[in-house]
């Protein structure tokens, strides 16, 4: 999650790891966390998730990405992604 996006949240960090990126390693901050999807019926609670730095990674309309969803996650449903429609869809 993009650890600017948490602040503004007001959520305080609970720690920080050293994380290996592809701009290299750094020390991250650490934040509680919990992820909803209302539609679903999905609420998922995190011990800690890394607070990153996604500046630059944005969307082909220009809307910012502020968090990226991982297999801890996905493997919970199944993940349907159109490209060509630029749609995607996930379920239970």
């Amino acid at each position: 999650m993009e650890a600017s996006a948490l602040r503004q949240l007001g959520v305080q960090p609970s720690g920080y790891a050293m994380l290996h990126t592809p701009a290299g390693a750094s020390r991250y901050p650490i934040f509680p966390a919990r992820l909803d999807f209302p539609g679903l019926g999905m609420h998922v609670e995190f011990s800690e998730i890394s607070g990153v730095d996604l500046t630059g990674m944005a969307l082909p309309d220009g809307r910012r990405v502020v968090c990226l969803i991982g297999r801890d996650i996905l493997r919970r449903g199944l993940l349907v992604y159109n490209g060509a429609a630029g749609m995607w869809t996930i379920a239970l």
